[in-house]
């Protein structure tokens, strides 16, 4: 596990900003790309209750799931977390094509 995403990892536990932008961030992804949040969580690899909970900042995110989701969305914890303003287009469109 690298430096990084274990310093971002407590970062996220410690401030709950962080699970504010990544309930907004996460949501705009899944908005932009036209999708239900059965749809993206299906694509994420996560289920939806637990997508539920973190576009609605009401659970905090392991670092397995941080990990999966970037992955899946070819984006780094950084990016994911720090999109501001959102600008997501081309993550969006390479969901619709996987």
């Amino acid at each position: 596990m690298s430096t990084k995403i274990l310093e971002l990892y407590i970062l996220v536990h410690m401030d709950g900003e962080f699970a504010k932008c990544l309930s907004r961030n996460l949501r705009y992804i899944r908005e932009k790309s036209n999708l239900t949040q059965v749809q993206f969580a299906r694509k994420l690899g996560i289920r939806q209750g637990n997508l539920s909970r973190l576009e609605s900042a009401s659970q905090n995110i392991s670092l397995h799931v941080m990990e999966q989701i970037c992955t899946r969305l070819k984006m780094t914890p950084n990016e994911l977390l720090l999109m501001n303003p959102p600008t997501p287009t081309d993550y969006a469109e390479s969901l619709k094509r996987s």
